[in-house]
C-alpha cells in the first residue's frame, strides 16, 4: 500500500497535464509541425492528433442522376414519335409512323436524315402507318413548319 501511495501524486499530475493539453488543442488551431510523431510499429488512428479528434470533412452527398435527354421528334420529318427516338445520344430503333425513319439507321447524321426526307417526299410522302395520319394533315404545311435537318432536329 505504501508503494501505491508513492504513485498517486505522479498519476494525478499526468492526468492534469493531459487535461490541460486537451483544453489547449480544442481551442487553438493544430499546427502540423506540432503534431507528435506516431510510435514506431503503430498505426495512428484516422482523425486523431494526440489526445483529440480532428474535424474531418463531411462525405459528399450523392447527386441524383440527371434526367435523360430524350428526342421525341423524328429527325427526318419532325413527326412526334410514340416513344423516344434517341435517349442521351443513343438510338432506340423507334420507327416514325409518318416517314418510316428508323432511329439509329436513317438519321445517324444530318446528311442521312436529309436524304431520307428527300426519298420519302420523292416517293409521294406515303405514311408508314396510315392509321395514325391525322385527317387534316397537309404535307406542304408540315414541311413548311419543319426546321432544316441539321438545325434543331439533331443532337447537340
Amino acid at each position: 500500500m505504501a508503494a501505491l501511495a508513492g504513485l498517486v501524486p505522479p498519476l494525478l499530475v499526468s492526468f492534469a497535464v493531459v487535461a490541460g493539453l486537451r483544453r489547449a488543442t480544442r481551442h487553438s488551431p493544430v499546427d502540423a509541425a506540432a503534431r507528435p510523431a506516431p510510435c514506431p510499429g503503430t498505426t495512428p488512428l484516422p482523425g486523431l492528433i494526440g489526445p483529440t479528434l480532428v474535424d474531418e470533412p463531411a462525405p459528399a452527398r450523392p447527386q441524383p442522376p440527371a434526367a435523360p435527354r430524350l428526342e421525341l421528334a423524328c429527325r427526318a420529318c419532325g413527326w412526334a414519335l410514340d416513344r423516344p427516338g434517341w435517349v442521351d445520344d443513343r438510338p432506340t430503333a423507334a420507327i416514325c409512323d409518318c416517314c418510316a425513319c428508323e432511329a439509329g439507321i436513317d438519321d445517324v447524321t444530318p446528311e442521312r436524315a436529309r436524304a431520307h426526307r428527300r426519298r420519302w417526299v420523292e416517293h409521294g410522302a406515303e405514311w408508314f402507318d396510315p392509321g395514325s395520319r391525322p385527317e387534316a394533315w397537309d404535307l406542304y404545311a408540315h414541311l413548311c413548319e419543319l426546321a432544316p435537318v441539321g438545325r434543331g432536329l439533331t443532337p447537340g
